[in-house]
């Protein structure tokens, strides 16, 4: 089980393999690559279920490649707490508590 989307080159150490499931993430992961001029193979395996769309990078492009697979990231993520109203609450609430904290410190020295 692989916690990140991208893997050493199962035959080549000199690369590395970043998977992508849906084709416009794997299109924009492309136009990032492309845009930094980092030269890569796209692959799309369809021998899998769901198919998957494969990129393979030398490692000497490994940090830059990795950058552009977090902007990947970051643009499609969906937010923790979709509600705004509640974000603000819950860190209005945190913080109330870390206040509660701080004064309770003080006050017991």
């Amino acid at each position: 089980m692989r916690i990140v989307n991208f893997y050493e080159h199962p035959a080549d150490n000199r690369y590395t393999v970043f998977q992508y499931g849906l084709e416009e993430h794997a299109d924009h992961f492309q136009s990032l690559l492309e845009e930094r001029k980092i030269p890569f193979e796209r692959y799309l395996d369809e021998e899998v279920d769901p198919p998957v769309t494969l990129f393979g990078v030398a490692n000497s492009h490994r940090g830059d490649a990795e950058n552009c697979n977090y902007l990947c990231h970051a643009r499609y993520r969906r937010r923790m707490i979709p509600n705004r109203f509640l974000g603000v609450l819950l860190v209005l609430v945190t913080g109330l508590f870390v206040l509660l904290a701080i004064v309770g410190y003080i006050k017991s020295r």
